[in-house]
């Protein structure tokens, strides 16, 4: 009993260490990308990436999931269970599918015929309107984080909860705490102050680095872009919200819900589409005003780079699903504020020196301090 405890905890941290360390790679290896000139916000070559990550993960999951289902029948032929300890199972298990947002009762599931891989019906058409939304809102956040850095980035992605929160309490009166209050509202001012910050900081490297170069302009050019930068991002922040809304209204609302990663699957497919055909009727045309290759850099190491940002986010996204049902959306929530720390202490160590967006000034912390901290009252909050 200790030994099967102490290899599910073993493999618990497994996921967490490797959902970290996926989150970080996949948005590091993306902004490396962008400053080879190998990708930009409109290209949509690192969108497909992403969506390709999606359509694996949701192939390999339910493939993984009936593996497990396999073993746990199996042992459980060999097992008796007491009637209190079924209740007990029950119950653990329709905990461990509360995601923050939508509960997936698998116990009802099972008693209309349906299994944890495959749930319910799906309606192509509704997915294809997520995949559409996805895409949008995939064009916003890409476009902002090429102009803004992996690190304001991140930081500002992971308010993406608080969102949630405001259009579930618009839409689907979901009920918030006064502690899920007071975190909207601080999160909000620490993503005032980190942008004003941003902006700050950006005028003055400007204006250092015209001063070493012995002339001294009035250009407004960078931080007109990285004003525009910081805006599309919260605006593509608050569509994927959008995103996670709707398809918790797909999940919860249907009497017979179709299984989440069924729903992962099937939009990574259609937004897969959706961005080979932007690829090939705009990219390619353009591809010499879009891409703009480092010459020192070669043409193998982008593939490589591309395909390894392929895996990052297939295993993240594999990392997402199994920490939802073992631990809950509290951990999780939990490790993406780390990941935007991570994130953004790295790349100000890598890119400061050449990217004034990348450097972590004292007001920039203290309002991604307020951010984080935020984020985790309020993921703590929605657990009560």
């Amino acid at each position: 009993m200790r030994s099967s405890t102490r290899n599910g905890n073993i493999i618990i941290w497994f996921h967490q260490f490797s959902f970290l360390v996926t989150g970080v790679c996949s948005t590091l290896g993306v902004q490396w990308l962008f400053y080879t000139g190998a990708a930009s916000g409109s290209s949509f070559f690192t969108q497909l990436a992403g969506c390709v990550g999606s359509l694996l993960a949701g192939l390999v999951i339910p493939i993984l999931s009936t593996q497990q289902t396999t073993k746990v029948t199996a042992s459980s032929t060999t097992s008796v269970t007491t009637p209190s300890e079924s209740v007990e199972k029950g119950n653990e298990q329709e905990e461990s599918h509360m995601d923050g947002y939508s509960v997936v009762n698998v116990d009802e599931n099972n008693k209309k015929g349906n299994t944890s891989t495959e749930g319910g019906t799906l309606e192509h058409i509704v997915v294809a309107r997520l995949a559409i939304m996805d895409m949008i809102a995939s064009a916003f956040v890409t476009v902002g984080f090429s102009l803004i850095g992996s690190g304001m980035y991140q930081v500002i992605f992971s308010s993406v909860v608080i969102w949630c929160a405001i259009l579930s309490y618009l839409f689907m009166r979901r009920v918030l705490s006064i502690y899920q209050w007071i975190a909207i509202f601080g999160t909000s001012i620490g993503l005032t102050f980190c942008a004003i910050d941003g902006l700050t900081t950006n005028t003055h490297f400007q204006i250092q680095q015209e001063v070493v170069n012995g002339s001294i302009s009035n250009d407004v050019n960078g931080t007109s872009s990285l004003t525009f930068g910081t805006l599309m991002t919260i605006g593509g922040t608050f569509l994927y919200a959008c995103v996670y809304v709707y398809a918790d209204h797909i999940l919860s609302k249907q009497d017979s819900a179709p299984a989440p990663i069924r729903l992962c699957f099937y939009n990574g497919l259609y937004s897969t589409l959706i961005t080979l055909i932007y690829i090939i009727l705009y990219t390619m045309p353009h591809l010499d005003q879009l891409i703009h290759l480092d010459p020192v850099v070669p043409h193998r190491q982008i593939g490589a780079m591309y395909a390894f940002v392929t895996l990052m986010n297939a295993c993240h996204s594999w990392n997402y699903y199994t920490l939802l049902e073992s631990t809950g959306s509290v951990a999780t929530g939990i490790l993406q504020a780390i990941r935007a720390i991570l994130v953004y202490a790295i790349s100000h160590v890598w890119y400061c020196a050449t990217d004034a967006a990348q450097c972590f000034t004292v007001n920039k912390g203290a309002g991604t301090l307020l951010v984080i901290g935020c984020v985790i009252l309020f993921t703590f909050s929605s657990k009560n």
